[in-house]
This record gives structure tokens, C-alpha cells and sequence, in this order.
């Protein structure tokens, strides 16, 4: 997925930059977006495999991005929908020639909200910077194997079951970015911050969902009439 992602942004790139003079417009966009995503997952760890000789790890955060449609009203205001996946964040535990665990999370959103612009312009310089907010419709699973690790002491063991659990719920969702009009084109670049409130105790319950994160560039394709 994370390949045919880049290999559209390029080719969307090269193709808009062929086009002729043009003034971006209000009306329908297309966007993708690619960076870092993060399923936050409770500090220290699940699995406590010292007394077997073993040791745990976490991972949290990698390379993922989303999809947007959206639709600008006029230069303050509009609204967008979109579907954002999360790379992996994972606790594991290893015991060498013994027992082995993981507790991984995996995550994906449908999102609509509205986006508000504050323009700025010099003669040199034309950006955006926007907030949004609405809410997404996330999609949420823990994967739980383990052959014999003792969990850490504050998890509730019962709570978990073998095998993957889903989760969907709707959720808030926030962000902000700056957005940059590229001269002569209808392409526009945006550093985008956006996060999903989680719910519920994530060391308790296999079905709370957590907060995600996701650090993206975007690249947009305005679709509306040549000035």
C-alpha cells in the first residue's frame, strides 16, 4: 500500500506540473497524504518476561498516510472526507528457546470534518493555515498471541483473548496545517497534524480504542475551472 501511495503522489506531481497557468480555485479537491502515524499505546508494556530470562519491546509509530475528497466553499471554509490507515504499534516478548508474545494494534478511519482557512498572502508567498475538526468512524484490532509470557502486573490478563478482536466506534477528530498554493499550478502542499481521541482503558479492555496520531505532507489536486 505505502508503494502505490508514492507512486501516485509522483505521478500526480509530474502531471500537474505539465498543465497550463492556473489559479486555484474554490470547488472539489483530490488529495493524498503520506507520513507518520501512531496508535498510542500505554507507556511500559504488556508482557514482563525478565523472570523467564527473556526481554519486551514496543514499537510505536511508522510510515502510513490517507486519502481525501473535499469540497472548498469559498476561501474560509469547507469540508472534506477521507480514509486514513495507521501503521502497526506493537508490544512483544521473547524468551530464547521459551515462550514468545505480541499484543499488536492496527487501525484505519473514515473521517469527515470541516476545515477553516485563515489566508495569508505576501507578493512572493500565498499560504493557508487551517484547523479542522469533525469526527471519525474508526476501525480498530488487537492481534493477542501468547505461548506462556506472564503479563505485566497492572494488565487484566482476563481481559484478553487469543486471536485478533475488532472494534469500531466514532470517534472526535482534530487537526491543523499549512497549506501552500504552488504558483501556476493546481497543486497545493500542506503539512498536516491530525488526532482521533481514544476511549476507554487500553491495559483493561481489548476493545477500547486508542488515540492516533498522523504527521502528513499532502498533496492536493484543485478540480475546478482554469481563470
Amino acid at each position: 500500500m505505502k508503494q502505490k501511495i508514492i507512486i501516485i503522489i509522483l505521478a500526480m506531481t509530474i502531471l500537474t506540473f505539465n498543465q497550463a497557468s492556473r489559479a486555484v480555485l474554490k470547488g472539489p479537491y483530490g488529495a493524498l497524504g503520506l507520513g507518520q502515524t501512531r496508535i498510542q499505546i500505554p507507556a511500559g508494556n504488556f508482557f514482563n518476561a525478565q523472570p523467564l530470562g527473556g526481554q519486551t519491546t514496543t514499537m510505536v509509530g511508522e510510515l502510513d498516510g490517507k486519502i481525501m475528497l473535499g469540497y472548498n466553499f469559498f476561501k474560509y471554509f469547507g469540508v472534506e472526507g477521507s480514509f486514513a490507515d495507521y501503521a502497526r504499534s506493537q508490544y512483544s516478548a521473547y524468551v530464547v528457546n521459551g515462550p514468545s508474545a505480541h499484543l499488536k494494534y492496527t487501525m484505519s478511519a473514515l473521517n469527515l470534518v470541516g476545515k477553516g482557512y485563515l489566508p495569508f498572502s505576501l507578493a512572493w508567498l500565498k499560504i493557508d493555515i487551517y484547523g479542522l475538526a469533525g469526527f471519525a468512524y474508526t476501525f480498530s484490532n488487537v492481534n493477542y498471541m501468547n505461548t506462556g509470557v506472564p503479563f505485566a502486573n497492572d494488565v487484566n490478563a482476563s481481559a484478553f483473548t487469543l486471536g485478533g478482536t475488532n472494534t469500531s466506534s466514532i470517534r472526535p477528530i482534530v487537526g491543523a496545517g499549512v497549506n501552500y498554493d504552488i504558483p501556476k499550478t493546481a497543486v497545493s502542499l500542506a503539512i498536516e497534524f491530525t488526532r482521533i481521541s481514544g476511549i476507554g482503558n487500553l491495559r483493561t479492555n481489548e476493545r477500547a480504542i486508542p488515540s492516533a496520531e498522523m504527521l502528513t505532507l499532502n498533496i492536493y489536486y484543485n478540480f475546478s475551472p482554469l481563470l
